[in-house]
């Protein structure tokens, strides 16, 4: 792989590049898992980003044909058809916008909300930890959807889902708002990213035992563009 420690990509729906990714990226594995979604809207949605994470691996790995699979615990799996290690991966969709990251040494969870209204106070009492809920008592919206996207990246990361979401404990610091940083745990080291894109998404990146080489300069924001023009089409594998 080339580049930073995590290579990022975020696509909108209706784009040409989001048209041209969907004709030349879509498998019918893709089709299959979208079909699981019982809204056309998010149907669409998960077809492009998975689109976009296929156009991401080829870029990054020079390789071209991946299998996905959905583990035990959801965890999203990206191994390719003949030879070469499984790559870590993650994904997510969010109303206009999608995301996927991939990994150059380790596991990594992404997430992307779009900021709407919503019982933002109850979800925290639910699911967050005690600092983590007095964060949000003090800063409203932006705190919430700081910790949920950042929770939510974690839960991908390790592969417990909403069961580390919403696990009644505090995972997330007040500080910093946006950027890059790292955190200590319990369990250990956590590499944070947080940033809020136009118009109101929060784009959030979490990945454990990070040692040295989460920084900001080595998060790896790829433009699909260009990519999304790349010869041939992945239906028929």
């Amino acid at each position: 792989m080339v580049g930073g420690a995590v290579s990022v990509a975020v696509v909108t729906p209706g784009t040409r590049t989001a048209e041209i990714l969907l004709s030349r990226w879509v498998t019918r594995e893709d089709q299959a898992h979208a079909r699981r979604y019982r809204r056309p809207e998010a149907q669409a949605r998960s077809l492009l980003a998975h689109a976009a994470l296929r156009a991401l691996l080829a870029r990054q790995t020079a390789r071209r044909r991946w299998v996905f699979r959905f583990d035990s615990t959801g965890k999203l799996r990206a191994m390719p058809t003949v030879g070469a290690a499984a790559a870590e991966v993650s994904l997510s969709h969010s109303k206009d916008m999608v995301a996927c990251a991939v990994s150059h040494g380790g596991a990594i969870g992404i997430d992307i909300e779009a900021h709407r209204p919503r019982a933002y106070d109850a979800i925290a009492r639910y699911g967050f930890g005690p600092g983590e809920q007095a964060q949000v008592a003090r800063h409203g919206p932006a705190a919430f959807y700081r910790i949920w996207t950042l929770r939510e990246a974690m839960g991908k990361a390790t592969g417990e889902g909403l069961a580390l979401a919403a696990d009644g404990r505090d995972h997330i610091d007040a500080q910093p708002e946006q950027g890059c940083w790292t955190a200590s745990h319990p369990a250990g080291s956590w590499g944070f990213a947080h940033y809020v894109l136009e118009p109101g998404y929060s784009l959030a990146l979490a990945a454990p035992d990070t040692g040295n080489r989460w920084r900001s300069d080595r998060i790896e924001w790829i433009d699909l563009s260009a990519q999304s023009r790349s010869s041939g089409h992945l239906l028929s594998g």
